[in-house]
């Protein structure tokens, strides 16, 4: 049993994380610590969480907490990973790893340093619908890929217009804007599907002017296997498109990275869709591999694959932070 301490109580812990780390097995939701320590006393009430601390001192030195999951913003990641690492216990951090490459470097150094392992809860890597994606393409079903194009179209974020702005597009708190929040996302599942991004080029701007941090990039990018890949990117348009298409010498795949929309395989002269139910919750899976590797004695964790995405949002962003 590996039974963890969390840092935040913020929306993702609410249905997303937080009910997945004490409803797989195998795990236990032990403690919570939120600065307002009101906010960790009606999250442990409402998820019947025994144990709420009054500092991070405190969680981290508390011998039945075996493991730490930090949930704050990304401002906070790398001073809270560098106390957990020190503190010798295995560490689970939400994604972006951190602000920056070089603030993920650190973590990535201090954690090998200490023998430490880390993950960073790009979660989509354990879930069916996209090990299957995964073991269609490694079994040829398309042939040899040749190309990724990506599509990410939203709404602009909600109270935007009317000047409430969220910290996920306050770049001062969390990096960037909505690519980074869920482009990091689509970047990740591409570096399990298809294999590490070699380069990264594109223009990113912010056309609607609503806040600081950019709302719609275009990419071009080469996997290091050669396989070419754009992407466009529109966080303030009139609907939601979520789609990426790998192509081949023999067929297509289709699918979406956060809607529930089927998998359409175009090969062989047919066409076939793969249905899958989302996990609930749906860190369910990205848990339940995690703590199995804990339990099997893992110090290495996911964190280099998780630095990728913020070392490719960070080419793509650096004229635009110009």
């Amino acid at each position: 049993m590996i039974s963890w301490g969390m840092i935040g109580t913020g929306d993702v812990t609410e249905q997303k994380s937080g009910p997945a780390f004490y409803t797989c097995e195998g795990s236990a939701l032990y403690a919570v610590y939120n600065r307002t320590h009101g906010k960790a006393l009606d999250y442990a009430k409402r998820h019947k969480v025994p144990v709420v601390h009054e500092s991070i001192e405190a969680l981290l030195s508390d011998p039945k907490v075996d493991a730490v999951y930090v949930a704050t913003p990304p401002v906070t990641h790398k001073e809270l990973a560098l106390q957990v690492i020190a503190s010798g216990k295995p560490l689970c951090l939400e994604k972006p790893m951190a602000m920056n490459r070089g603030e993920c470097r650190e973590i990535v150094e201090a954690a090998q340093k200490r023998n430490v392992p880390v993950y960073v809860t790009y979660y989509r890597r354990s879930m069916e619908k996209f090990k299957k994606i995964k073991e269609l393409l490694d079994g040829g079903t398309i042939g040899k890929i040749g190309s990724v194009q990506v599509t990410q179209y939203q709404q602009l974020i909600a109270g935007a217009r009317e000047g409430d702005i969220p910290w996920r597009v306050e770049p001062s708190v969390s990096g960037g804007g909505i690519l980074v929040d869920m482009g990091s996302h689509v970047f990740d599942i591409l570096d399990f599907l298809v294999g590490p991004i070699a380069t990264i080029s594109g223009k990113v701007t912010n056309y609607g002017g609503y806040y600081k941090a950019e709302d719609s990039a275009v990419a071009a990018f080469v996997f290091e296997n050669g396989v070419l890949g754009a992407g466009t990117f529109n966080y303030n348009t009139d609907r939601w498109v979520d789609r990426i298409e790998i192509a081949g010498d023999k067929g297509r795949l289709i699918f979406s990275c956060f809607d529930n929309e089927p998998v359409e395989i175009f090969a062989g002269g047919r066409e076939e869709l793969l249905h899958f139910t989302p996990p609930e919750p749906v860190y369910s899976p990205f848990v339940k591999d995690m703590v199995g590797c804990l339990l099997s004695g893992d110090v290495k964790g996911y964190v280099e694959t998780a630095v990728r995405p913020t070392e490719l949002l960070d080419q793509l962003l650096a004229t635009y932070h110009q």
